[in-house]
């Protein structure tokens, strides 16, 4: 993979993260510490950013590091638009009351449950 590629993919995953939280630019970069012109820069990936702003960007995310470069081990060179949609569902779940985060889980597990025969 070439840098440039790298970097692309690098901010388009960190965008995917700052949209599913539902989070501006200017609100993800104050959080992180750094401008949003900055945060701008390595989404669009004509930044070569440091570790150090990677893991201000990676915490105010409110995940971990390694999350930002799980498309280099996937099998694949996309990043992932899923685990961004599942990042917002956790995010509203964490919304919910007891009661609705009870039926949601034995929905899900119904629905795994039911995943798993049908490949059996």
């Amino acid at each position: 993979m070439k840098d440039k590629e790298f970097l692309l993919l690098l901010g388009e995953r960190i965008r995917g993260f700052r949209n599913a939280r539902a989070l501006s630019q200017a609100e993800l970069a104050d959080r992180a510490g750094i401008h949003s012109v900055s945060l701008s820069a390595v989404e669009r990936g004509t930044a070569n950013t440091s570790i150090i702003t990677l893991c201000s960007i990676a915490n105010a995310l409110e995940i971990a590091l390694p999350e930002l470069f799980s498309f280099l081990v996937s099998g694949g060179e996309q990043p992932f638009q899923e685990e961004a949609e599942f990042a917002e569902i956790l995010l509203k779940y964490r919304t919910l009351e007891k009661r609705e985060k009870t039926i949601l889980l034995k929905t899900l597990k119904a629905l795994l449950a039911a995943l798993k025969e049908g490949k059996e």
